[in-house]
């Protein structure tokens, strides 16, 4: 009659050894897959800061590139407004001049 309980024991001691044994070997499994985890965790935190860091680049680009834009379309209407005053200021004297040139010559 003492051998049932003595089974029951040793299965229960058994089970309790493999199911010891069983998380040893889960944690000597997992190990390597924290370590990459954490490895992933870090990389991914430096990859944010890079991503910050082009972003503001990027950000301070853009609007440099407006500015210039806008310098560039500003000095087109002056380039266009100074051309304009100088077409008009050839046209006058060449108007003035074939006014003079028709006048004088009805008066001969």
């Amino acid at each position: 009659m003492n051998e049932i309980p003595i089974g029951i024991l040793a299965a229960a001691a058994g089970a309790i050894v493999a199911w010891l044994w069983r998380g040893s070997l889960a944690k000597a499994a997992f190990a390597p897959m924290e370590q990459q985890l954490a490895d992933k965790a870090r990389e991914l935190e430096t990859l944010k800061a890079e991503h910050g860091r082009a972003s503001e680049l990027f950000r301070a680009e853009s609007e440099r590139r407006v500015a210039t834009e806008e310098r560039l379309a500003a000095e087109r209407r002056s380039a266009e407004e100074k051309l304009a005053l100088l077409n008009d200021a050839q046209q006058k004297p060449s108007d003035a001049f074939k006014a003079l040139s028709s006048g004088g010559s009805e008066t001969l």
